[in-house]
C-alpha cells in the first residue's frame, strides 16, 4: 500500500465539505481492511489505509495534511506508536480511535494520558466501530463550524512591489466594511513595517507569541496583537528582540496559526519575498496567496518563477493563487495582456496607481473608509476585499 495518505485521501479541491477524511493505519493489513469496510458503511466519509513500515513510529510522519480522524490499529511496537504521538503538539494530532487486539494496562494508560476519543478492546463489532466513528466526527464536524476562518497571504513578486500596502488595506477592509473580526499579521522579519504603516505601539510581537504559543490561549493571545480598529489587530515581526528564522520550529508556527484562526475570521498576513521554513508553513495552508507585482518585465519575470516555485516546490494549487499588478498606469496595456497571456489561468486584479489613496487605506479611522467613493485604487481595493471576503475569484 502507498505510504503517502496524500495520495490515499481526495485532493483538496475535490473535497466536499460534507466529507470527512479519516486514515486507517496499523502494522498488518487485515484488520486495516475491516476497519475500512466498516467505516465505508457512512456515507459522509472518505478514507485511505496506510501501512506503516517497521522502524517508523509515527503514524502521522511526512503528512502534508492531517485526516479528521484517524483509526489506529494497535499491535507491534504499540507503546512507541502512542509515545511518538503524544511528542505532537496537540494541534498537530488529530483525533484518534485506537484500537487493541487484547487488553493491555500499560497501553491504556498510555492511551488515557493522550487523551484519545476512544479505546475499542477486539473483538469490535461493525456497530459498534461505526456509532464511536461516527460520534468524533460529530464533534469534528462541530468544531470545523466554529473555527472556519480564512487565511490569505500576501507575497511580493518582486522587491517594493506594494505587499504590505495592499495586505493592510485589504485587513482594514475586512475590518470595517464586512465586519470581520480580522487579524493583520506582519512576518518579515527583518525589516517588518506594518507596525509603522497603521501608527500602532507594539509592546510584544511575533518572537515573543512564538516562544509563548504553548501557554497562551485565546484571551492571553490579545497581549501580543494591539488593536487597530474595531474588528483589527495587528501581530507586529517588530518587537524588543530580532527573531531570525532559524531560531523558531515549524511546529510552534503551526501551533500559533491554528490558535489565529481560532480567534479571528479572518487572518491576513504579509510576508517577505523569500521562501523559507517558516514562510512555507504560511503558504501551505493559507486559503489563497495574493502574489504582488507591478507593470515591468522584470516584476513579470520574477512573478512567473515565483508562481512556478509554489506549484511546483510546494505543490500549490492554481486555483489558490491569484495575481495582484499594483500601480497600473494608463498606456500599460501590452504588459497586462502579456501577463494574461503568460499566466492565462489565474485570475489578475488591477490597483491603480494613486499614492495618496494608498496611505489613506493604510489609515484606520472609519472616516477614511468614504474615500472609496472618490478613488479608483481604494474601490480596486474594496472589490479585492468583497472577492477575499466571499472565498471567490475576481471576474
Amino acid at each position: 500500500m502507498n505510504p503517502n495518505l496524500n495520495s490515499l485521501l481526495l485532493p483538496e479541491e475535490e473535497q466536499r465539505p460534507e466529507h470527512c477524511q479519516i486514515m486507517i493505519t496499523g502494522r498488518t493489513l487485515p484488520p486495516l481492511l475491516f476497519l475500512q469496510e466498516s467505516v465505508a458503511m457512512l456515507s459522509d466519509v472518505h478514507s485511505g489505509i496506510r501501512l506503516m513500515p517497521k522502524g517508523c513510529a509515527d503514524p502521522l510522519f511526512g503528512l502534508d495534511r492531517l485526516p479528521d480522524l484517524l483509526l489506529l490499529y494497535l499491535e507491534e511496537e504499540a507503546l512507541s506508536v502512542l509515545q511518538s504521538i503524544a511528542l505532537r503538539p496537540e494541534c498537530l494530532r488529530p483525533d484518534i480511535i485506537a484500537v487493541l487486539p487484547e487488553p493491555c494496562p500499560e497501553l491504556l494508560a498510555e492511551a488515557a494520558q493522550l487523551s484519545l476519543q476512544r479505546i475499542l478492546i477486539e473483538p469490535v463489532s461493525r456497530t459498534e466501530l461505526i456509532h464511536e466513528v461516527s460520534l468524533t466526527l460529530d464533534r469534528v464536524r462541530q468544531r470545523a463550524g466554529r473555527e472556519s476562518a480564512l487565511m490569505t497571504a500576501f507575497i511580493n513578486a518582486r522587491g517594493g512591489a506594494g505587499a504590505s500596502m495592499i495586505s493592510a488595506g485589504i485587513a482594514r477592509a475586512l475590518a470595517a466594511e464586512h465586519q470581520r473580526q480580522t487579524i493583520l499579521m506582519d512576518m518579515d522579519l527583518q525589516s517588518g513595517s506594518l507596525s509603522h504603516y497603521t501608527g500602532v505601539k507594539v509592546r510584544y510581537g511575533l518572537r515573543q507569541a512564538l516562544e509563548s504559543v504553548e501557554q497562551l490561549d485565546r484571551q492571553t493571545l490579545r497581549d501580543f496583537m494591539p488593536q487597530i480598529d474595531e474588528n483589527l489587530r495587528l501581530i507586529s515581526a517588530r518587537g524588543p528582540e530580532l527573531l531570525l528564522c532559524d531560531e523558531v520550529t515549524s511546529e510552534r508556527m503551526q501551533q500559533l496559526l491554528t490558535l489565529l484562526l481560532h480567534s479571528s475570521e479572518h487572518l491576513v498576513i504579509d510576508l517577505p519575498r523569500h521562501i523559507d521554513l517558516l514562510t512555507s508553513v504560511v503558504l501551505e495552508r493559507a486559503n489563497r496567496i495574493v502574489v504582488v507585482l507591478e507593470q515591468t518585465p522584470e516584476h513579470l519575470t520574477e512573478g512567473v518563477h515565483l508562481i512556478r516555485m509554489l506549484q511546483d516546490e510546494l505543490d500549490i494549487a492554481e486555483s489558490r493563487i491569484m495575481l495582484v499588478v499594483n500601480r497600473c498606469q494608463h498606456g500599460g496595456g501590452f504588459l497586462l495582456h502579456e501577463i494574461e497571456q503568460t499566466l492565462p489561468h489565474l485570475t489578475i486584479c488591477q490597483i491603480p496607481n494613486d499614492y495618496q489613496a494608498a496611505r489613506d487605506a493604510l489609515a484606520c479611522s472609519q472616516r477614511r473608509a468614504e474615500q472609496r467613493e472618490h478613488s479608483d485604487m481604494t474601490r480596486a481595493l474594496y472589490l479585492l476585499a468583497q472577492s477575499i471576503a466571499a472565498g471567490r475569484h475576481l471576474n
